[in-house]
């Protein structure tokens, strides 16, 4: 569990839904990953994350970024860290979040908004990263921000806790 902080807060935000755009069609093949597989993913990066259950609110747009397309929110994040059997320590933070438009991948005409539609209304595990200026989470392109199956809790306190938590690569 070396950087990966315990938090577990229910999170509005699902970004799995088809991506529109305009352009040629292009071949993306993405993975099927467990909750392990996720953990992993954030273990093994430089960067500390928070693990947490909850869900997005006062979602709002603060940027659109050309240079690096991408567009930049900020949203409240209510939900739970985790405690010693249960996500049950009370969590709030303000939250970035950052949405790659991959115009480079998928072509112009990306729905910009898209996010806006998606995210509220969502509940589920996201890892936020931790860094100076606050937390901040940044959309896939092969994974939503967030598991919203309740079936991915258990594994996933599992994993925080340094138990029953297996590599699959």
């Amino acid at each position: 569990m070396a950087r990966l902080t315990l938090v577990f807060a229910a999170v509005l935000a699902l970004l799995s839904g088809p991506v529109p755009f305009a352009g040629p069609a292009l071949a993306l093949t993405c993975e099927t990953v467990s909750p392990q597989d996720v953990f992993w993913t954030f273990q093994d990066r430089e960067e500390t994350y928070v693990a947490a259950l909850g869900a997005f609110s006062d979602l709002r747009k603060l940027r659109h970024d050309r240079a690096k397309d991408q567009v930049i929110w900020r949203a409240t994040f209510r939900g739970h860290r985790a405690g010693d059997k249960e996500f049950d320590v009370p969590f709030v933070a303000e939250v970035e979040i950052v949405q790659p438009l991959w115009t480079a991948i998928f072509g112009p005409g990306g729905d910009t908004d898209a996010l806006a539609r998606t995210l509220p209304g969502q509940t589920g595990i996201v890892y936020l990263e931790q860094r100076p200026q606050g937390l901040r989470i940044t959309q896939d392109i092969c994974r939503p921000m967030m598991d919203p199956n309740p079936a991915s809790i258990r594994p996933t306190l599992r994993c925080l806790r340094g138990a029953g938590c297996p590599r699959s690569r």
